[in-house]
């Protein structure tokens, strides 16, 4: 099979997911093939295993893997094992070495189609993952402020009747922190895989937002994906526009890209799987952004990290929030008047104003390797004035940050969206949440970096076929 058939059906879900035995998805590295040791006599768990993935909202399966897709196996089941021999081919794990006949890996598929992550909300929480609402406020927290992940469910795993394999019942993706009175999504976080984003699905179709999954409306006060679409439309921001008295904000004219776009968090292109990718597409996974600046220096900023991350060969740690209200004058009084997407009452909904737009977006890339890392400060105001070094929240350090220069030329164009560079201790003191980010190993992030050493500052640019980053920029 192709790669681009292989990377549709993948994405629709006639293919499972490739995990090992703790349930963790399987990457490509080195090349765009995933290739297996033989397996030893002594091995207790497989290396591989096919997983089909879809659950209903009461959690009980809805897909499994197809037995008549694979000969050996004699009923459909959640998740089949394998074993890699000798003579490079698999064999169903749980038949032992001697196994027979061979599993043609090719033609594995899921009894249903349909392919969704799981979007799992925590309630009634002690500790709360914000310590400020999405507009800054510091009351009415609890139960507004709720911990989400996205990720896939792999509860469903076992090895042997009675067996359970994967440690836990989420594998994250993707974990955000979401204001339920304002509706906005305060940080979210996810990995950079280096070594295996040299080999991503590319130039699949993209999927509409969805504010949940298919028959569950546990998000946005239960509003349906296509009323929230129409809140971005450009038609209703000139209505948002009108109904706030601003003049000029919003330029629905095809040519300019003055409106608010759905701004991803955590973006697509910093998965591996298109399947991972499609995931992205959440409205709590977004937030209002300028369309000049999501298309501008936000943009290149993220293709610098995602260079970053091939470059070191390495994973990155990434965590991306919203700061602040964006304010214009009303045009007849000429008060400050917050932004809300969500500027007036919804049928079947009591809320009259959520969604805000964030003043400022930011961004903390964080090498665990080396304990080194760097953050960024991006305005969302085309229309702001030029800024002065006594304007900036933090001292500003894009001097020494080089590849970030290589990639955001354009980083002081207020029209494009002006970044600020701050060391992460510096953001901290902006951003009260940073103080407690934590690392995979579960450490905080100000405990643990090199207060000497701590700017992720190397080049991209080769020199002699290297870079000071590791390797010359990947042309891929």
């Amino acid at each position: 099979m192709d790669h681009k058939t292989l990377q549709k059906l993948n994405a629709k879900g006639y293919y499972p997911l490739i995990v090992d035995a703790k349930g963790d998805i399987i990457y490509p590295v080195g090349e765009k093939k995933l290739k297996f040791d033989n397996d030893d006599e002594s091995l207790k768990m497989p290396q591989v295993g096919f997983y089909c993935h879809k659950f209903d909202k009461t959690g009980k399966i809805k897909s499994k893997v197809k037995s008549s897709s694979i000969k050996p196996l004699k009923k459909d089941a959640a998740y089949v094992p394998l074993r890699c021999n000798e003579d490079g081919n698999f064999t169903l794990f749980n038949e032992g070495k001697n196994a027979m006949e061979a599993v043609d890996v090719h033609k594995v598929s899921c009894t249903k189609k349909g392919l969704y992550p799981v979007l799992k909300k925590s309630q009634d929480e002690t500790t709360l993952c914000s310590s400020v609402g999405a507009d800054g406020r510091t009351d009415e927290l609890q139960n507004n402020i709720h911990y989400v992940e996205i990720g896939w469910n792999m509860s469903a795993m076992t090895n042997g009747p009675e067996q359970l394999v994967a440690p836990t019942e989420i594998k994250d993706m993707i974990q955000l922190c979401i204001d339920e009175k304002e509706y906005g999504t305060i940080w979210t976080r996810h990995i950079i895989r280096g070594k295996s984003l040299l080999f991503q699905d590319k130039g699949g179709s993209r999927p509409s937002f969805k504010t949940d999954n298919p028959r569950q409306k546990r998000f946005f006060d239960g509003l349906s994906s296509s009323k929230l679409m129409r809140m971005y439309s450009k038609r209703s921001q000139k209505l948002m526009e009108t109904f706030y008295e601003l003049k000029d904000v919003i330029n629905k004219t095809s040519s300019s890209a003055n409106y608010l776009a759905k701004g991803h968090l955590s973006p697509d292109a910093a998965f591996v799987y298109q399947r991972e990718q499609d995931a992205t597409y959440y409205y709590i996974n977004a937030a209002p952004q300028f369309q000049s600046f999501n298309a501008g220096n936000w943009r290149f900023l993220e293709e610098g990290v995602r260079n970053l991350a091939k470059s070191l060969e390495r994973s990155i740690l990434t965590y991306t929030g919203t700061l602040g209200l964006l304010t214009y004058d009303n045009k007849n009084n000429g008060e400050k008047t917050e932004l809300y997407l969500w500027y007036k009452k919804q049928k079947k909904s009591t809320v009259t104003k959520a969604i805000p737009v964030p003043k400022y977006y930011y961004k903390i890339v964080y090498d665990e390797t080396v304990k080194q890392g760097i953050a960024f400060l991006g305005l969302n105001d085309p229309y702001s004035e030029d800024l002065k070094e006594t304007d900036l929240l933090c001292n500003n350090v894009c001097d020494q940050i080089e590849w970030f220069k290589e990639e955001v030329p354009k980083m002081n164009i207020e029209e494009k969206g002006h970044i600020t560079c701050c060391t992460i201790q510096e953001l901290a003191e902006v951003v009260e949440n940073v103080n407690t980010f934590k690392t995979d190993a579960g450490v905080k992030i100000l405990d643990e970096i090199l207060d000497d050493f701590s700017l992720l500052a190397c080049s991209l640019e080769c020199n002699d076929e290297r870079s000071e980053c590791n390797l010359c920029k990947p042309s891929v």
